[in-house]
C-alpha cells in the first residue's frame, strides 16, 4: 500500500475508532501512534486494526493524511506535536496533509492552521455531524472547507464516508459543527438542568407526566439524552467553550455556552466520569439521582 492510500488517525478513540473501521473496511491503510494514550484507546484501536507506528515520527513518515479527531482541548496541542516533528524532516521529505476534525472553533482552527503550515504542511478543516460511522449502516455527515477540501472529499467517500464541501475557507466547517453541536448538546444541558433541579425538588415524575402530555419528543430528548451524555462530559466541557467563543466572535452572546460548559464539568465530577460507552447504560432517574445527590 502506498503512503498516499494511508491515513493515520489521532486518536482512535470512539469516533476516530468507527471511522477508521469504515475506511479500513473500503481499502485504506490506517494508522495511528499511542503516545499518551489510554489501555482502553489502544483495545478499540487494535479490535480496528490499525497499524501502530512506535512514534510520531514513524507516522508522519507513513502516512499521506494525518486526521485529528480528539477532546477539543487537545487539537491545538496535537497540532503543535506533529507540527514539531515535520519540521525535522528533510526539505525534499513529502508532508502529510493534515484534516482537523475537532469540535473547535473558527479560531481554534485558524491557528491549527497556521501551525501546520508553518511547518509546510496543508491544512482541511472539517466537522462530524453526528455520532460513530458504521461498515454498511448509519453515516454521520462530513463537513469540510479548505483549498484541499475537494481532494480529501474525493478519498474519504472512496473510504465509505459521506463528506460534503462548504467552501475553500479554513474555519468554516469548524463554526458550522459548533451551532450544529450547540442544539443538540445545549439542549442535553437543559434537560440535565431541569431534571435534575426537579429530581432535588421532588417534582421529576411531575415534569415527566406533563412533557409526556405536552411535549413528548422533549420527554424523549431528556429520557435519552440525560444518560446518554454521562460518558461523553468530559469531551463536551471543551466544546461548550468552543461554541460559546463561535458565537462570541459574531457579536452574540456566550454566557449560555460557558453556563453549560459549567454543567458538564459537574458532571464530571460525579461517579458518572467513570463510565465508558460500553457500560450499560443508566435510566434517567438513577443518572438525575446520582447528580441530585452531588449538589
Amino acid at each position: 500500500m502506498t503512503r498516499e492510500q494511508n491515513i493515520a488517525i489521532l486518536s482512535p478513540g470512539d469516533m476516530g475508532n468507527a471511522v477508521g473501521k469504515v475506511l479500513r473496511h473500503n481499502g485504506y491503510g490506517i494508522r495511528t501512534s499511542l503516545e499518551g494514550r489510554s489501555q482502553r484507546t489502544a483495545t478499540l484501536a487494535a479490535a480496528a486494526g490499525f497499524d501502530i507506528d512506535t512514534s510520531d515520527r514513524e507516522l508522519v513518515t507513513n502516512s499521506g493524511i494525518i486526521v485529528s479527531i480528539l477532546v477539543p482541548s487537545e487539537a491545538i496541542r496535537t497540532a503543535e506535536r506533529i507540527a514539531a516533528v515535520v519540521k525535522q524532516l528533510g526539505p525534499d521529505d513529502p508532508k502529510p496533509i493534515y484534516v482537523d476534525l475537532n469540535a473547535i472553533s473558527m479560531k481554534s482552527a485558524q491557528r491549527v492552521q497556521e501551525i501546520v503550515e508553518d511547518a509546510g504542511m496543508r491544512m482541511v478543516d472539517g466537522g462530524i455531524m453526528g455520532g460513530p460511522p458504521q461498515i454498511g449502516g448509519y453515516q454521520p455527515r462530513i463537513y469540510l472547507s479548505g483549498e484541499l477540501a475537494p481532494q480529501i472529499q474525493d478519498m474519504l467517500v472512496r473510504g465509505g464516508l459521506d463528506v460534503r464541501i462548504l467552501g475553500p475557507d479554513i474555519g468554516k466547517a469548524s463554526a458550522f459543527k459548533m451551532m450544529y453541536a450547540s442544539l443538540h448538546k445545549g439542549l442535553t444541558a437543559l434537560c440535565i438542568q431541569a431534571s435534575v433541579s426537579a429530581k432535588a425538588l421532588d417534582l421529576l415524575p411531575q415534569l415527566q407526566q406533563e412533557l409526556a402530555d405536552s411535549s413528548p419528543t422533549m420527554l424523549t430528548n431528556m429520557e435519552k439524552g440525560v444518560p446518554g451524555m454521562a460518558p461523553k462530559a468530559y469531551r463536551w466541557v471543551g466544546e461548550m467553550d468552543e461554541i460559546a467563543d463561535t458565537y462570541e466572535a459574531v457579536g452574540m452572546t456566550p454566557t449560555i455556552f460557558r453556563g453549560a460548559a459549567d454543567l458538564y464539568r459537574f458532571v464530571t465530577s460525579t461517579e458518572l466520569a467513570k463510565e465508558v460507552p460500553e457500560d450499560p447504560r443508566k435510566s434517567l432517574d438513577e443518572t438525575v439521582t446520582i447528580l441530585a445527590n452531588a449538589l
